[in-house]
């Protein structure tokens, strides 16, 4: 997308996505008045529609005051076969007869005979398409949230205070209680929202706002105590990149220090084995035929892994062999979607492309991640060369902030990379939440967002940052936030966020290795941003052995039932710490137990097997749940009593829910036996053996020390 200089007749830019972004602002006002800032230039403003239909006169207006938007067939090939009036609804969220007679009158005979719902062919790219105010029309659901009150989600949706009247028609069809009660965890639908628009004006700011005064004077609204557009020119909020824990803000400076966060001093543990995951994915793939295509998108502050050579991406050696997996089908961006938050504001994915010469652990944060993503150092990277594709969005080219208009270009962004996974090490505040529940539930059935749990030494709820609030409700299992621990199958550390509702999983974020630029320099960073790519990776290899129908909740369940239970209180949903080899025995049942009761054996190394579990139905561990509900078993009875065991129940009959831990461990869950039927022993290498006896073979629980499984997503039942 790029703006065009002034063409006599006047129009407008405007962001090129979907969604809203919310804002909150007091709309009860006689004048629109400009709001100062000294980060925009002076002839950049930003509007916001408070109602869902904007007059005709208004709509005029703006597309007579500023630039107007033109495509690129190289960039934006999809819009050929896409009609003018979706060209539209994809600028201005709706669209109405105000706006095509200002299209014909920008483009004159251009524009002649021009049908609104045939495919624009090369008018895409011929027309000049006049600017509007964002209003999206088309009806959304939110999952309501603790402290949520219905004036405040009105604020957020629509940019306006509102009154009783239009609370109602926002959300007309939602069951909402006597003095507009809300219920945590029920369905709202919200028929219409608003989003800022950045507008670079061809007049002067004192001028176009009087002429927009002069034009809604004469309006009747729907409310007419309050504007139908409102200026929020540098009240955008911002989101934050939770770069390493021991980050700390330099007053003297303003910038970002890096000291080591105390808790992680001295720990040198590696997250996982990388040669024994190597060699465990190896084996499986082997065994079960070719993976899944996998596409990744890290959105985070941009790549140094690479420079822009001839046209094309040229990798350092640090990523050398990974720069085949990379998307190569933008040719702006290379690896990825340019993001354009506004005039003037162009965003690439690699980082030497906005003028930055060299990494630090600031600007390297989102090449850190990335290339933990990969596996980060020790894994074998050819496995995942064919089926794994990975493309950047730079959200801020190599800082810890940019505005909250950035959201509406990720969800740009994810409809041009179709991925399947995404890894958000990001926080937006509250304001950016009807994008972000736009950008995850529109994409509920296909898309898994890993997202960072946050590095403030509290709860998710008592941080307020989205989109880790998003998650915990039961149609918001497709984001998967990920706490961050000292090593594996520990308590969260100090500076993670917690929560039992809203964090799933977590990963070791201590000291993690990674590389922030072009060569093979390894540097430590510690944060939540560390342990989210471990997860995004695990979540990558799992869905390449699952079903290729598996819903990404799928994925999110198999991390979280595979993986070690946390010592002490994890503070997350299933209370477990993820195991990036077991969650990849996806389509196996997992057992590991010791050889007999004897000291010795009790002493000596595992017996692991993948296969085939059958419980005993007279087998109930968990008090008041059948033990067919049982999909995870941690604990050796004989040595630990019954606190040491740790259960979790889930899926049932098809229907995928979280994990839950067992609150009250049965008696009988350190009595009885399972039937294991092995198909392969494992044995720490690349070469497991195979078993020959099919039969189902007695294990008494007692001996047990973990079964898993395979649940949902298998492609073997």
């Amino acid at each position: 997308m790029k703006p065009l200089a002034p063409t006599g007749l006047l129009a407008i830019l405007a962001i090129v996505a979907t969604g809203s972004v919310g804002i909150a602002q007091n709309a009860d006002k006689s004048i629109v008045q400009p709001v100062p800032d000294q980060n925009v230039a002076s002839d950049i403003i930003t509007l916001r529609a408070v109602h869902p239909n904007l007059p005709d006169n208004v709509v005029k207006l703006v597309a007579e005051a500023a630039e107007p938007t033109a495509f690129e067939p190289d960039k934006s090939p999809e819009l050929r076969l896409k009609t003018p009036r979706e060209i539209a609804m994809q600028l201005c969220g709706s669209v109405t007869d105000a706006y095509f007679a200002a299209l014909h009158t920008l483009n004159g005979k251009k524009a002649e005979g021009l049908d609104p719902d045939q495919p624009s062919l090369d008018r895409a790219y011929n027309l000049h398409w006049p600017a509007c105010l964002y209003v999206n029309n088309i009806k959304g659901t939110y999952t309501v949230l603790d402290k949520d009150n219905v004036p405040r989600l009105y604020e957020i949706f629509t940019g306006s205070t509102g009154s009783p009247k239009t609370w109602n028609a926002l959300f007309a069809g939602s069951d909402i209680g006597p003095n507009n009660a809300l219920k945590i965890g029920q369905s709202l639908t919200y028929n219409w929202s608003t989003r800022p628009t950045r507008l670079k004006l061809l007049k002067s700011k004192d001028d176009f706002l009087s002429q927009l005064n002069d034009a809604v004077a004469v309006v009747k609204a729907e409310d007419v105590r309050k504007l139908p557009v409102q200026d929020v020119t540098g009240t955008v909020a911002t989101a934050t990149i939770p770069i390493s824990a021991g980050a700390q803000l330099t007053d003297s400076e303003g910038r970002i220090s890096f000291a080591e966060a105390p808790e992680c001093v001295g720990i040198e543990t590696p997250p996982f084995d990388p040669v024994r995951v190597s060699a465990t994915y190896r084996f499986l793939r082997d065994n079960m035929g070719f993976p899944n295509p996998t596409r990744l998108l890290v959105v985070d502050n941009g790549f140094f892994g690479a420079r822009r050579v001839g046209g094309q991406a040229q990798f350092g050696t640090a990523f050398k062999d990974a720069g085949s997996l990379f998307l190569k089908n933008d040719p702006d961006g290379l690896i990825g979607p340019v993001l354009k938050p506004g005039p003037k504001m162009t965003i690439k994915p690699i980082n030497y492309e906005n003028g930055l010469t060299a990494p630090d652990q600031l600007s390297g944060h989102g090449t850190h991640v990335l290339g933990l993503t990969l596996g980060g150092p020790g894994f074998d990277r050819s496995l995942l060369q064919n089926w794994l594709t990975i493309a950047v969005v730079a959200v801020s080219p190599g800082q810890d902030k940019l505005d909250g208009l950035s959201v509406s270009d990720i969800i740009s962004a994810v409809g041009k990379v179709n991925p399947r996974i995404v890894n958000m090490s990001i926080e937006y505040s509250r304001e950016q939440l009807p994008d972000l529940n736009l950008l995850t539930s529109n994409n509920r059935d296909r898309i898994l967002f890993v997202v960072a749990a946050g590095n403030g030494y509290k709860s998710v709820e008592e941080q307020n940052s989205y989109p880790a609030m998003l998650a915990g409700g039961s149609k918001t299992q497709n984001i998967l936030v990920v706490g961050a621990t000292k090593g594996p199958a520990e308590p969260l550390v100090a500076f993670s966020n917690t929560s039992e509702e809203k964090v799933g999983t977590a990963a070791p974020g201590c000291r993690i290795r990674s590389w922030i630029g072009e060569t093979d320099e390894l540097v430590r960073m510690s944060g939540t941003s560390q342990s989210t790519p471990i997860v995004t990776f695990t979540s990558a290899l799992v869905n390449s052995m699952m079903a290729e129908d598996a819903p990404p909740e799928a994925i999110r369940y198999r991390i979280q039932v595979s993986g070690d239970p946390s010592s002490g209180d994890a503070q997350t949903q299933a209370h477990t710490v993820t195991n990036v080899e077991r969650a990849l025995f996806v389509n196996y049942d997992y057992i590991s137990y010791q050889p007999s009761a004897s000291a010795a054996d009790l002493a000596a190394p595992p017996i692991e097997l993948i296969g085939e579990l059958r419980l005993v139905p007279s087998w109930k561990p968990c008090m008041g749940i059948g033990g067919d509900q049982t999909w995870s078993f941690a604990g050796k009875p004989s040595e630990t009593g019954l606190g040491g065991i740790s259960i979790l129940t889930g899926y049932q009959d098809g229907l995928i829910m979280p994990p839950v831990p067992c609150k009250k461990v049965s008696p009988a869950a350190g009595k009885g036996r399972v039937q294991f039927r092995a198909a392969w022993k494992l044995n720490g290498t690349d070469k497991p053996e195979r078993v020959t006896d099919l039969d189902f073979k007695d294990i008494d629980i007692p001996l047990v020390n973990r079964f898993i499984r395979k649940g949902p997503g298998a492609r073997i039942n």
